[in-house]
């Protein structure tokens, strides 16, 4: 007998797509999961790991943890790109910080939202600046 389930990696990781397309439009970008991807600037979500908090009756709380990767292509200007990086930077800790609670297209919810840490790295390559955004949400989902 097969066993049913809710794709609560999907449908978090839709509705931080969603969030983040509304938010930068087609200037920025937004992609879930490992790839190349050729645009001059855009943002990786990358699902990373979960854990149990509680297990009830009736649900579970579990913690999601993501990383959003945002990348800006090399151009003639350094320090207009780290401009760039920077304005993403807090646009996205503003989105998130404004969405910490969430509701998903399976009418279970997501609080407690928040980007935890951020590291800038300067590359050499085909990209000039890319920063680590580490992000979690709780998940509370009715079985």
């Amino acid at each position: 007998m097969p066993v049913s389930y809710k794709a609560n990696w999907k449908n978090i990781g839709d509705k931080l797509q969603n969030l983040f397309r509304n938010e930068f439009g087609a200037t920025v970008p937004v992609y879930i999961g490992e790839g190349d991807y050729a645009d001059k600037q855009f943002i990786k979500i990358i699902p990373i790991s979960n854990g149990l908090l509680e297990k009830q009756g009736t649900g579970e709380i579990k913690e999601y943890f993501f990383t959003f990767v945002v990348y800006i292509s090399k151009t003639n200007s350094r320090k207009n790109n780290i401009n760039k990086l920077y304005a993403i930077m807090s646009r996205s800790e503003s989105l998130i910080a404004n969405n910490r609670f969430m509701h998903l297209s399976d009418n279970s919810q997501m609080i407690d939202s928040g980007i935890m840490s951020s590291e800038i790295t300067e590359l050499d390559e085909v990209y000039d600046y890319m920063v680590e955004m580490d992000y979690s949400c709780v998940h509370f989902d009715n079985m």
